[in-house]
């Protein structure tokens, strides 16, 4: 529940101030929930990591994603979707 809803000046005049800053800073996530710090919010960065395929695989087989994927469905939802858009 929003107590405030700013006015579309006020909106602008928030978006003048924070211009340059990116909201929420960039970080790799584990598939068990463990993070990287972030990235400045402020500054140009790059973040390099090891990532554990293996473990990918393990949480993939853990949590049983393979089997209650339906590949067919969504290439025919999505084939149906881009035909109604007229996106060909």
């Amino acid at each position: 529940k929003f107590s405030h809803v700013n006015s579309p000046a006020e909106t602008e005049n928030r978006r003048t101030k924070i211009s340059g800053i990116f909201f929420g800073s960039s970080y790799i996530t584990a598939p068990d929930g463990v993070r990287t710090p972030g990235l400045s919010r402020t500054r140009n960065g790059l973040l390099i990591a090891e990532i554990d395929l293996n473990a990918c695989r393990q949480v993939q087989d853990h949590w049983g994603f393979r089997m209650t994927q339906r590949l067919e469905l969504y290439a025919k939802s999505l084939a149906e979707y881009v035909q109604k858009s007229g996106n060909n």
